[in-house]
């Protein structure tokens, strides 16, 4: 029981926060395109 609650949680903290953070960088680049680009070093 241990083992897959602690799996789970890798699981969420691994897989799905790094897509969540693309896509929240992704929907600032759409929004702000030029200047958060040019403040922040992110290829869009």
């Amino acid at each position: 029981m241990f083992l897959s609650s602690s799996f789970l949680f890798i699981q969420v903290y691994v897989i799905e926060l790094p897509l969540f953070i693309v896509l929240f960088y992704g929907l600032l680049c759409e929004l702000f395109p030029l200047s958060y680009s040019n403040s922040h070093t992110i290829v869009c």
